[in-house]
């Protein structure tokens, strides 16, 4: 509805072009059309995929049969986990790893609050005295 209103009304005009009601293009039937037999060409290619060619898009490795003891050489931890994947991988005993790992989550908690050193942002202070 909205395209025929505004093909109805004309929408803006940045030439600032005057144009009188026999030059310009009627939405209908030229856009109409042109955007009625894309939709069509759109909602048939989408059918064929679906209900023809479903595997299409699929991977060769989904239909490999799962091993449960085995993790498959394409999946590694995202970059960000890589530091906490060393810490489990690297302590033998799995308690302790999980510790471990808390343990280091834990420290970006605790460090902030327990730094007594005044550091920049006295100078900062001291700065904007001077300017303001």
């Amino acid at each position: 509805m909205h395209l025929v209103v505004l093909h109805h009304a004309s929408s803006t005009n940045e030439l600032r072009i005057r144009a009188t009601s026999l030059v310009r293009i009627s939405f209908y039937p030229y856009f109409a059309i042109k955007d009625l037999l894309t939709m069509l060409y759109a909602i048939t290619t989408f059918g064929l995929v679906v209900f023809y060619a479903p595997e299409l898009f699929n991977h060769s490795v989904n239909y490999v049969a799962a091993n449960l003891l085995v993790t498959p050489s394409h999946i590694v931890p995202e970059w960000y986990f890589l530091p906490y994947y060393a810490i489990l991988r690297s302590i033998l005993n799995k308690t302790i790893g999980i510790f471990a790992f808390v343990l280091s989550v834990l420290m970006f908690y605790v460090f902030p609050s327990i730094d007594n050193h005044v550091g920049l942002s006295k100078v900062f202070d001291e700065t904007q005295r001077r300017f303001f």
